[in-house]
């Protein structure tokens, strides 16, 4: 009879211990989820903090600063000719940069024509400083790359082949579009930036024509 009570003993011991370890375990695996996560989570931070990271059709147009005449109606565009190229242009997944003067709407242009072609891709929409360190998100997506003002980035000697290269390696399709002062920004733009000017742009738009 002893022995039959430290046998029942000792089984319930191996069950309770079997219990345990099976809930340590559980923890321990939840723990691990969460550390290879985290440099995931901390991506997620990384880009809401630096960039406006949204799919298009969530875009607003305080996003781009865009700015109306006073009283004039935010939703009401006036279409033009260049407005089709640009869509076009788009529409064959071409990288795309806009020039023209100030306040001619280069902005809003482009703002329009991804609205129109891409309303589920992501825009990343960069701003002109220093965000190689940046980490980017784990999970491969179809992504706008915005360099508004693209003369401020090579003002400050942004490097654009090193960020492009680390966001194509995350994406499953990537689109470049730009805006640029045209005149003398845009000439300078295209003697400091040679190689990333000719390796990026398939078309270019001219507003001023």
């Amino acid at each position: 009879m002893p022995n039959e009570t430290t046998t029942l003993l000792s089984g319930v011991d191996i069950y309770y211990l079997a219990a345990f370890l099976s809930i340590i375990s559980v923890i321990i695996t939840i723990f691990m989820f969460f550390l290879a996560i985290l440099p995931y989570i901390k991506s997620k931070k990384d880009f809401s903090d630096l960039f406006i990271y949204r799919k298009v059709k969530e875009l607003q147009q305080s996003d781009f600063a865009i700015q109306q005449p006073l009283h004039a109606n935010a939703e009401v565009y006036k279409g033009r000719a260049s407005d089709e190229a640009i869509k076009n242009s788009l529409k064959k997944h071409e990288n795309v940069l806009v020039i023209g003067m100030p306040k001619s709407g280069k902005t809003r242009s482009i703002y329009q024509a991804l609205k129109a072609v891409f309303p589920d891709f992501f825009v990343i929409n960069v701003p002109p400083k220093d965000v190689e360190q940046v980490r980017f998100p784990l999970l491969k997506r179809n992504y706008l790359v915005v360099f508004d003002d693209l003369n401020k980035f090579s003002e400050g000697n942004f490097d654009f082949n090193l960020f492009l290269k680390k966001i194509k390696a995350k994406s499953k399709n990537l689109i470049v579009v730009s805006t640029c002062r045209s005149g003398n920004e845009f000439r300078l733009l295209k003697d400091e930036t040679k190689q990333f000017f000719k390796s990026t742009f398939t078309t270019v738009v001219d507003l001023d024509e």
